[in-house]
This record gives C-alpha cells, sequence and structure tokens, in this order.
C-alpha cells in the first residue's frame, strides 16, 4: 500500500508540475495576444486622430478661403 500511495503521489506531483508549466505557457501567450491587440488599437486610434486632425485643419483652411 505505501509502495502504491507513494507512486500515485509521484504521478499526482507531475501532473501538477505539468499543468502549472503548461498554465505558465498558456499565460504567457495570451499575454503576448493581448499586447498585440492593445498595439493594433492604439495604431488605430493614433490613425484617426490624426484624420480627424487632418479634416479640422482642411475644413479651417477652407473656411478661410471663402
Amino acid at each position: 500500500m505505501k509502495d502504491f500511495l507513494e507512486t500515485r503521489v509521484g504521478t499526482l506531483e507531475n501532473n501538477i508540475v505539468q499543468n502549472i508549466q503548461q498554465l505558465a505557457t498558456v499565460g504567457s501567450d495570451l499575454k503576448y495576444q493581448a499586447s498585440t491587440h492593445f498595439e493594433n488599437i492604439n495604431a488605430d486610434l493614433l490613425a484617426f486622430r490624426t484624420e480627424i486632425q487632418q479634416q479640422l485643419i482642411l475644413k479651417k483652411t477652407n473656411s478661410m478661403a471663402v
């Protein structure tokens, strides 16, 4: 019985370690993906802001020309 329990506990310990390692990998991948998505969002917002600024300048220029 003692050998069985030691073997079983050893197996459980190995499984727990493997699962923690897999979770760490998944967490790292998710962090990278989230970072990439936030970079994309920031780039889109910057482009939108630039477009708005250009439109405001164009509108101001057109109103001054009239």
